[in-house]
C-alpha cells in the first residue's frame, strides 16, 4: 500500500515471526495479546470475543484508523461487530472454499450458527471480497451473501520477485541435489494440500525416472507422517522435507525443473503463482481456483485431484518433452505477469477503499 493514499496497520491476536517481519518493514503492528479461543469452550470463548472487540476499539481511538479490513471468517465478525460499534466501515476478504469445518453433518448446529453469524457479519460490512470467482460463487448461492457486496478481487504476487532468482545452485548444493532433476512442491503440509498424493506419485516414478528428486518445502503438522509415508513407499532418500523463509522462495524456484501442486482445495493458490512468474512449468490439481490460475491448457498440466496416477503421468510428461514444457513455463509466466501482478491487487483494493469512505461520507451504501 505504500503507493496509495492510505497507511496499513496490523493487528494479530499474539505476535510471531510475520508480525516482527513487518515491523522491520516500517509498518506498524498492534498485538492484542490473546490466545485464541473457540465456540465449544462456553463462557471462555464469550469472554475471547469480548476482550477482541474492547482492544480493537482501543486501537482505532490510538491510531484513528478509518477503515476495518479483516482477513478470514471469523475476523470478519469480529471486525463488524467492532465496527457496528465504533462507526467504522469494515471490509472482510474470504481467502478460500473451506467456509466451515469439514467432517460435520449438513445439520450440525455449529455449522448453521457459523453460517448465521458469517450471513450477519456480511449483511454489516461495507464488502465482501472473494479472492476467486468459486469463492465468490460459493458465498452467494450458499451462504446467501448479496452478490452487489461480494466483489472479486483476485489474490496477486510481486511477479517480478520471482524471476531471474540466482540462488538456485546454492539451494541444490545445500540439499545435496546436483545432478537431479528436481519436482518442487512449496505449500503448508496440511492434509488438504496433497503432498501425500505427491509422495505416491514420486513412487510410481521411481523406474522410469531414477534421477528425480523431490523437494517438499513448508511446515505444518503432516511433516512426519509425509516422511513415514516416504518410507514406507521406498522413496526416502529421494524425498526432501525442507522449511524455507519466504524470502528463500524464489531460489527453491530456480533449483527446481517442475512445480507440482497437489491440492483438494484452494482459493488462488500463491505458491503456484509464484512457480509459474518463475518462469517454471507446473502440475496442479483441477480444483477450483487453481483452474483460475491455469486457466488454459497452453499454461500447464491439470489432473485430477487424489489421483497418484494421473500426477505421476503429468510429472513425467514434462520431464519427457522439455521442448513443450519450456513452451508452457513461458505461457504460464507471461499470463502470470499480465492478469496476476500485485501492483493491479493493489489499486483495486485502495479503489475499493476510496469508494467505502465515499458512501460513508455521503450516508450510501451500495445496493445490497
Amino acid at each position: 500500500m505504500r503507493d496509495t493514499p492510505f497507511a496499513p496497520l496490523v493487528c494479530c491476536l499474539r505476535d510471531g515471526p510475520v508480525a516482527e517481519a513487518m515491523r522491520r518493514d516500517g509498518i506498524i503492528v498492534e498485538n492484542l495479546d490473546l490466545r485464541r479461543r473457540t465456540f465449544t469452550e462456553g463462557p471462555a470463548f464469550g469472554i475471547f470475543v469480548a476482550r477482541v472487540i474492547a482492544r480493537l476499539r482501543r486501537v482505532i481511538d490510538r491510531h484513528e484508523v478509518r477503515l476495518l479490513h479483516a482477513h478470514l471468517h471469523d475476523p470478519i465478525i469480529w471486525a463488524t461487530a467492532t465496527g457496528l460499534l465504533h462507526g467504522t466501515p469494515v471490509v472482510g476478504t474470504y481467502h478460500g472454499p473451506r467456509i466451515v469445518p469439514e467432517g460435520r453433518g449438513p445439520l450440525d448446529p455449529r455449522n448453521a450458527l457459523r453460517r448465521a453469524l458469517y450471513r450477519l457479519a456480511a449483511k454489516r460490512a461495507a464488502r465482501i471480497i472473494a479472492v476467486s470467482s468459486e469463492v465468490r460463487d460459493l458465498l452467494i448461492t450458499t451462504m446467501g451473501f448479496a452478490p452487489a457486496m461480494t466483489v472479486l478481487l483476485t489474490n496477486g504476487i510481486e511477479t517480478a520477485a520471482f524471476a531471474g532468482a540466482r540462488g538456485g545452485p546454492r539451494v541444490r548444493s545445500e540439499l545435496g541435489l546436483e545432478g537431479r532433476r528436481v519436482v518442487t512442491c512449496t505449500a503448508r503440509l496440511v492434509p488438504h494440500k496433497g503432498q501425500a498424493v505427491l509422495v505416491d506419485a514420486i513412487a510410481k516414478l521411481e523406474a522410469t525416472h531414477p534421477d528425480v528428486a523431490l523437494l517438499i518445502v513448508g511446515q505444518g503438522p503432516e511433516r512426519d507422517a509425509l516422511a513415514a509415508r516416504a518410507a514406507s513407499r521406498g522413496v526416502a532418500a529421494r524425498v526432501i522435507l525442507t522449511s524455507r523463509r519466504q524470502e528463500e522462495v524464489a531460489d527453491v524456484l530456480a533449483a527446481s525443473d517442475v512445480f507440482v501442486l497437489p491440492s483438494f482445495s484452494e482459493g488462488i493458490p500463491l505458491a503456484l503463482l509464484e512457480a509459474m512468474a518463475a518462469g517454471l512449468p507446473v502440475v496442479a490439481t483441477a480444483v477450483p481456483g487453481t483452474t483460475d490460475v491455469v486457466s488454459d491448457p497452453s499454461l500447464g498440466l491439470l489432473v485430477p485431484s487424489r489421483d497418484a496416477g494421473a500426477l505421476a503421468r503429468g510429472i513425467a510428461r514434462l520431464l519427457d518433452h522439455p521442448d513443450e514444457a519450456r513452451a508452457m513455463a513461458l505461457a504460464g509466466q507471461a499470463h502470470v505477469r499480465r492478469h496476476f501482478d500485485l501492483a493491479a491487487l493493489v489499486n483495486a483494493t485502495a479503489a475499493l477503499y476510496e469508494a467505502v469512505l465515499a458512501e460513508r461520507v455521503s450516508g450510501q451504501r451500495a445496493a445490497g
